[in-house]
């Protein structure tokens, strides 16, 4: 049973990372970071981005993709919790595990695929290098939280009786 509480608590953590990153970015919306991301293509102007509408895309994917992580953890804290001691836990698992997955997506996706292969020169600068190296811990823990809490658990039998 201590798994499973463990594998709980995890999807509980996933859904106040959603939750708290999400929220912290709204709190400090700045275009300043996505910004400064999307206009180092150096002196190649097809790579470099000045427009501030599109710095809003790229924070709403950001927002978009925490939310929907933190929505999908809260589902599969709850669907876990409520089967915790049932033979339906392993497939309450799958909200977390597609929570870890959305999450996974928007760092990937954004970070690596977009920002750093898009807009990358090639020399990262210090806050290119501190935003992908932010992201690639996340993107880590993600990772190996949906591979822990996606192990199968066996139904727990009950202790045998001992006569006294």
């Amino acid at each position: 049973m201590i798994l499973r509480n463990i594998k709980i608590a995890l999807s509980a953590s996933v859904a106040a990372w959603g939750i708290l990153a999400g929220l912290m970015n709204l709190l400090y919306y700045s275009h300043a970071p996505v910004a400064a991301v999307m206009s180092v293509g150096g002196t190649d102007s097809m790579r470099v981005i000045s427009n501030p509408a599109i710095y809003a895309l790229g924070y709403a994917f950001i927002y978009v993709g925490k939310f929907m992580t933190a929505g999908f953890a809260i589902a599969g804290t709850y669907t876990m919790w409520s089967n915790r001691n049932s033979e339906k836990f392993n497939a309450a698992k799958s909200s977390t595990v597609a929570a870890c997955g959305v999450g996974i997506f928007m760092l990937f996706f954004g970070f690596y695929v977009i920002a750093a292969s898009l807009f990358s020169t090639g020399s990262p600068s210090p806050l290119e290098d501190s935003y992908l190296a932010y992201a690639l811990y996340q993107l880590g823990a993600l990772g190996i939280i949906a591979l822990y809490i996606a192990i199968p658990d066996p139904m727990e039998s009950p202790k045998p009786q001992t006569a006294i």
